[in-house]
């Protein structure tokens, strides 16, 4: 199933491709479609204390990581007060990765009890470690406007992020060492994403914000992983024009 998303995605960028290219005869005001390649650094926003971390244990969570943006723009029209066009491009925010410890049972998440006393049938007392790994990619698409400033050309994109959010953990018992649960959830959602980007030449640089990034499965109450709310991109690369 994960596999035929992709699929569906990478068919529906290279018709975008297609699209976009056959188009440029019959596109008099355009400009030339531009072909962008960024990567730089993204970070994940974090759920809220006790959905797979808790302060009061050992906790280790890498929400900062590299992430790339493949796609293409267009300026359809130019306007007096600035040039109007479109962005799709393909985003991987990168994996978010985390070895955090806590209670195995959610009803003593934040209370105090002896882990020596745990007991492996009803999990009571007891301090599980969670070895995690969370990941988000998809599609954006943004109507865009920008304008030049002395050389440089700002931009201002906003949008939808159509993306795959999955969340990957291994449940370790501490008391015993053993992994008790390897699971996988994953499921596909949308946010709206805003832009500002930046062209000298051919260097382009953005910084980008997504509402919220998550991994939760449709229809399964509680399965959901540990990022929540704004997710950030600050991204480099070139922006080529296509002839």
């Amino acid at each position: 199933m994960i596999a035929s998303l992709f699929r569906i995605i990478l068919v529906t960028f290279v018709a975008l491709i297609w699209l976009g290219m056959g188009l440029l005869p019959f596109a008099a005001k355009a400009e030339p479609l531009r072909l962008e390649a960024q990567a730089g650094q993204c970070q994940y926003g974090l759920a809220p204390e006790g959905i797979w971390w808790n302060d009061a244990y050992q906790t280790s969570i890498e929400r900062r990581n590299t992430c790339f943006q493949l796609g293409l723009s267009r300026i359809e029209a130019k306007k007096g007060w600035a040039d109007i066009g479109w962005r799709a491009s393909y985003v991987d925010l990168g994996k978010l990765t985390a070895d955090n410890q806590f209670a195995m049972r959610d009803d003593q998440q934040f209370e105090e009890f002896d882990p020596h006393r745990c007991d492996l049938a009803t999990q009571r007392n007891c301090v599980g470690r969670g070895v995690i790994s969370q990941q988000a990619r998809g599609l954006l698409l943004a109507g865009l406007i920008e304008r030049d400033f002395g050389g440089v050309r700002l931009g201002l994109d906003a949008g939808g992020y159509l993306y795959h959010g999955r969340f990957k953990v291994a449940l370790i018992q501490q008391a015993t060492g053993k992994e008790i649960a390897n699971l996988d959830w994953s499921g596909w959602r949308i946010t709206p994403s805003v832009g500002l980007t930046a062209v000298y030449g051919v260097a382009f640089a953005s910084i980008r914000s997504f509402a919220s990034v998550q991994a939760a499965e449709h229809n399964c109450g509680g399965c959901s992983g540990i990022t929540m709310g704004p997710a950030w991109a600050a991204l480099i690369g070139v922006q080529v024009p296509l002839r």
